[in-house]
């Protein structure tokens, strides 16, 4: 355990309320699971840590961190004694501190990184969002925007389901193949479609998918 300051514990989390609120330790976003919102490391650094050395499914949010020399190497550490075998979720984006993408990618716990397209480190689960919606609705929550509300919207993706498949071949296509999936840079921003945290959102919903198909002891 190092010596972080009593001032490091201000971290951003959510509250019973559903908005974001200072607080001096995670809160849950969903049943089990832990969210915290990290906005620099050299402040946040205690609650990172502790968070990870509980074992506990999380989310670390470190989209828009701050990072300043040396706090790679901690965040590294932190990562590294993580706990256990519970699912560690990183969202990241292209304005990711160098030093922390370094630390994820060579981190050897395992954990699951998302984010829009050019995120640093390359996220394992990328978000076909514009890098400006994922801001703008980071930045909603920071204002006082209900989080549920954020992660709460219509999840849009392309279906190729038995119904399709069925309507080729009675269309004469015996050999029907799946439609391409959208590039993520070309992503465009819907300004008229409820703000959604699209990144968060995958988040939670990989998070509770993982859940349903748990062994049960």
């Amino acid at each position: 355990m190092t010596l972080r300051t009593a001032s490091a514990l201000a971290v951003i989390l959510v509250s019973a309320s559903g908005r974001l609120v200072g607080a001096s330790a995670p809160v849950e976003i969903d049943p089990g699971l832990r969210y915290v919102r990290v906005h620099s490391l050299e402040t946040d650094g205690a609650v990172v840590e502790k968070a990870c050395a509980t074992g506990t499914p999380l989310i670390l949010d470190v989209r828009f961190a701050s990072a300043k020399e040396g706090d790679g190497a901690l965040f590294a550490r932190d990562l590294s004694a993580r706990a256990g075998d519970e699912p560690l979720f990183v969202l990241v984006s292209p304005s990711t501190p160098a030093a922390m993408a370094s630390a994820l990618s060579g981190s050897p716990r395992r954990l699951i990184t998302l984010g829009v397209a050019d995120s640093t480190p390359p996220a394992r689960v990328v978000i076909v969002q514009t890098a400006e919606a994922d801001r703008r609705a980071y930045d909603a929550a920071e204002s006082g925007k209900d989080l549920a509300k954020l992660i709460s919207g219509k999840v849009d993706k392309d279906r190729y389901d038995e119904a399709s498949l069925v309507s080729d071949f009675n269309n004469g296509n015996s050999n029907p193949e799946l439609p391409p999936s959208p590039d993520p840079r070309q992503a465009k921003e819907n300004k008229t479609a409820p703000l959604v945290d699209r990144v968060l959102q995958r988040a939670v919903h990989l998070y509770r998918a993982l859940t349903a198909v748990k062994p049960r002891s």
